[in-house]
């Protein structure tokens, strides 16, 4: 595969963001009078489900919704599939893809309404009295809407013109908050602060001043078969694809990937808050379980040169970014960390990146077989690369070494562990998005 560069993805600073709130998705105005006329109990059964996830404040934003269709959600991968619908073939896969993305929100929806919603919808439409009876339900009038909406002519053209990425920045509050000016003291502080990652991840491995007891980690595998690297390149080469080009790998396939490609934790551990975990309600408030490490993981997709890539995302918490090693003004509590890795189309390793949950102190860590380098970005910082991947990785698992309190990644390296070391658990992200309380209710986290 031809080297790229790698382009600078800005970060959204607290200080200087405008977000607004991203548009909810309606049926036209005229659509839906016509279908209040024609099914008026459907109707009132479709605008009560959607009305009682508003009211109870329990709408899930990991996709948005596609205006004028509010039985479809997108986000930019599927946006920018756009480019692949060559055939009638394509879009209608296209449209499933967009319709899954919807249910795949609704069902955490519907799992998180309070049980006393949930009694009065399903005694309004004579429906069972429980979160799948909802949503099924949902499914079936989504079904319907989308049936009517396609025996439009137009409905091909206004849809790809409908689903467009909303803006999620505001210039008039960029102006009242003075961008700008700002932005100056932003860019010197990043500068500052990418030098000294960069200085990190020049010094050897075990070259790091210890506060507390380094401590390994290892994931403990989903699959009870390990597979090597090179049995996972003949799985994902011979996978077959849709017609947009996404690999169709099977569950346990990708637990395979999820296992292989899961990072081993050098985490300094001083005091509690060191000690990343399984994340709880506790009468009411989030806790993170230090007795049971866990790293949660989810699959995504991007384009390289154009071809749909998989991407392998591990997100950890931690109680708090206390320390001293904590700059002061970061310190409070919840912490924590992603590691992402994307693959090739033909499997291979092409860039790690690690971010803070905050959405700060995004790094790269690029393969110099597909990244020829780092395309410069005026005024601001460039993309903060501070290494290359080892030459063997991943047949050496990705070694990352965390510094106490605040938590960041100082250092990476490809190494089997060794000597005494621990296990954490892998569970897949979504169980933070429809976590349950101590009385069985559920809540995102």
């Amino acid at each position: 595969m031809k080297r790229t560069r790698l382009p600078f993805f800005c970060l959204a600073l607290f200080l200087l963001s405008g977000c607004a709130t991203l548009p909810n998705g309606g049926i036209l105005p005229s659509r839906f009078s016509t279908f209040q006329k024609e099914k008026p109990h459907t109707a009132a059964l479709w605008q009560a489900l959607n009305r009682a996830i508003v009211t109870a404040g329990v709408r899930d934003t990991s996709n948005f919704a596609v205006k004028g269709f509010p039985y479809l959600k997108a986000n930019r991968f599927l946006i920018g599939l756009k480019r692949h619908l060559a055939s009638e073939k394509a879009f209608l896969e296209w449209v499933d893809l967009l319709q899954q993305a919807d249910w795949a929100v609704r069902a955490k929806e519907f799992e998180n309404l309070p049980p006393s919603q949930v009694r009065a919808l399903a005694a309004q439409f004579h429906l069972a009295p429980t979160h799948q009876a909802l949503f099924k339900k949902y499914q079936e009038l989504s079904r319907e809407l989308l049936a009517k909406d396609r025996a439009r002519p137009s409905f091909q053209e206004d849809l790809l013109k409908a689903t467009v990425a909303p803006t999620e920045y505001s210039t008039a509050r960029r102006i009242i908050g003075l961008y700008p000016l700002a932005s100056v003291g932003v860019v010197q502080g990043s500068k500052a602060a990418y030098e000294e990652f960069k200085a990190w991840h020049r010094k050897p491995f075990n070259d790091f001043t210890v506060s507390g007891t380094m401590t390994v980690f290892t994931p403990q595998p989903l699959s009870p078969k390990a597979k090597t690297y090179d049995q996972l390149r003949s799985v994902f080469q011979q996978a077959p694809r849709d017609v947009l080009g996404i690999p169709q790998l099977t569950q346990t396939q990708l637990e395979d990937f999820v296992d292989f490609f899961a990072p081993v934790l050098y985490q300094d551990i001083a005091a509690s808050y060191d000690r990343f975990g399984e994340v709880t309600w506790h009468n009411g408030h989030v806790q993170i379980d230090g007795s049971h490490p866990t790293l949660y993981y989810y699959v995504t997709y991007n384009f390289i040169q154009g071809h749909p890539v998989m991407q392998l995302n591990y997100s950890l918490w931690y109680s708090g970014r206390r320390g001293p090693n904590a700059p002061w003004l970061e310190r409070g509590a919840l912490d924590g960390f992603t590691s992402r890795v994307t693959l090739s189309a033909d499997g291979d390793p092409v860039m790690v990146e690690n971010m803070n949950n905050c959405g700060c102190y995004h790094f790269y860590v690029p393969n110099k077989k597909y990244i020829a380098g780092v395309i410069p970005s005026k005024p601001g910082p460039d993309a903060l690369v501070v290494a290359w991947l080892p030459e063997q990785y991943p047949r050496d698992p990705l070694n990352l070494k965390v510094n106490s309190g605040w938590h960041q990644v100082q250092r990476l390296r490809a190494a089997r562990p060794e000597g005494k070391h621990f296990s954490y658990q892998l569970l897949p992200y979504d169980v933070l998005e429809s976590l349950p309380h101590q009385d069985g209710r559920r809540e995102c986290f």
